[in-house]
């Protein structure tokens, strides 16, 4: 014991070792408190999607984005997870345009999606689920903490003809019935559903 308090006292003969032991014991906390700075974030990654995933058209865009929270930086990377039945997707940012991946970007970020499509079918009763060939999975993932991640799932359908499958006009004009007398104007609303371009006259 005696050695070991001597031995204790030349690794600190001015102090004592008392002085020894308060700064051996200030050490090991700023060690404890080093360790719990360096430990890794607690990173939280939601993806922001509907009830259903998105059901898009061929060469149409959209904007996606996630709820990041928990970490330092709060950016996250952006890739093509997987595809399908030969469809593909690429990116746009402010900083480029149809780039495959983005790295450290923010939480929104535009998604193009490529020509090759799939015919959608829609299954289920109460709960409905769509399905198609052709998909795309886009992938977010945090920069502070690489294994959060989040999904977004692609169904790329194929454009649909002048009469969908159920029956109804792609073109549709309301009201679709309505008289009048002669020089009287009438207004009239028109859209199109289900196809690439959505315009007309």
């Amino acid at each position: 014991m005696d050695k070991t308090i001597a031995f204790l006292r030349s690794l600190c003969p001015c102090n004592g070792i008392q002085s020894f032991l308060k700064i051996l014991a200030v050490n090991v906390t700023c060690l404890f408190a080093l360790s719990a700075s360096l430990a890794p974030a607690q990173v939280t990654i939601t993806a922001n999607v509907p009830a259903y995933p998105f059901q898009v058209l061929a060469g149409s865009t959209r904007q996606i984005n996630v709820n990041i929270a928990g970490g330092k930086l709060n950016t996250v990377n952006w890739s093509v997870l997987s595809t399908t039945g030969g469809a593909n997707a690429t990116f746009t940012t402010p900083n480029g345009s149809d780039v495959s991946s983005v790295g450290g970007a923010l939480a929104t970020v535009q998604v193009n999606i490529g020509l090759t499509q799939g015919n959608c079918t829609i299954s289920g009763s109460g709960t409905y689920k769509v399905l198609s060939p052709a998909t795309v999975t886009v992938q977010a993932q945090s920069t502070d903490g690489l294994t959060k991640t989040a999904n977004f799932l692609f169904n790329v359908c194929a454009d649909s003809p002048p009469t969908l499958a159920n029956g109804t006009k792609s073109v549709i004009v309301a009201p679709a019935y309505q008289q009048a007398y002669q020089s009287q104007l009438m207004t009239l609303q028109s859209w199109v559903s289900g196809c690439v371009d959505e315009t007309g006259a």
